[in-house]
């Protein structure tokens, strides 16, 4: 915001200049033009001379000189505000070539602000981001340690509870044999006792 009003005090410094340089050129040119007219009337007055008498050429001529003093300070004038124009435009020339190299130094510390403030944020992203991969791969770990803890004694759990069913199977089997064995003896004992 501040360069651009700068930049338009500039254009309006500029404009002025060249506004200010064609009024002078034009007072110039109306200076030249009485020097001129006055050179003129003086030759016109030259050969009216003999026509008409010293005083009236005299009046004449001094009302042209008067003329040509007032514009001739006039003029003077305009030159000394030329100068002073000139003067300013310079000086605000020279203000809008320092201000912008400020503004420019101004904006770019604070985008290098930005830029650390940034790069800390990213600094700190990334070290949280490294956290939380770390903490997923340990819970992972974790995780999969413990399904396979499980597993394991799902899977031990499986085969002692096939060997206690295997047992259970043979105990059973025994268990009949020792029945048969039982009732063959008892047989035997009812045998041997109507025997004897």
């Amino acid at each position: 915001m501040r360069w651009e009003k700068e930049t338009l005090v500039l254009t309006l410094y500029e404009s002025m200049a060249a506004v200010l340089t064609a009024y002078v050129a034009a007072v110039l040119t109306a200076y030249v033009a009485a020097v001129l007219t006055t050179y003129v009337a003086g030759s016109v007055l030259m050969q009216h001379e003999s026509m008409c008498g010293s005083r009236v050429l005299f009046l004449c001529f001094s009302e042209l000189q008067k003329t040509l003093d007032e514009r001739t300070g006039r003029l003077a004038e305009l030159e000394q505000e030329g100068e002073v124009m000139r003067g300013e435009l310079s000086a605000a020339h020279e203000a809008t070539k320092q201000a912008p190299s400020k503004t420019l130094r101004a904006l770019v510390d604070k985008l290098r602000d930005q830029l650390s403030i940034k790069e800390k944020q990213h600094q700190a992203l990334t070290e949280a981001l490294l956290q939380v991969r770390a903490d997923l791969v340990e819970a992972t770990q974790k995780t999969l340690e413990h399904s396979s803890l499980e597993v394991l004694k799902w899977e031990e759990g499986k085969r002692w509870q096939k060997k206690v069913d295997s047992l259970k199977a043979k105990l059973s089997d025994k268990g009949k044999e020792l029945e048969t064995s039982q009732k063959q003896i008892t047989s035997l004992k009812e045998i041997v006792s109507r025997q004897s």
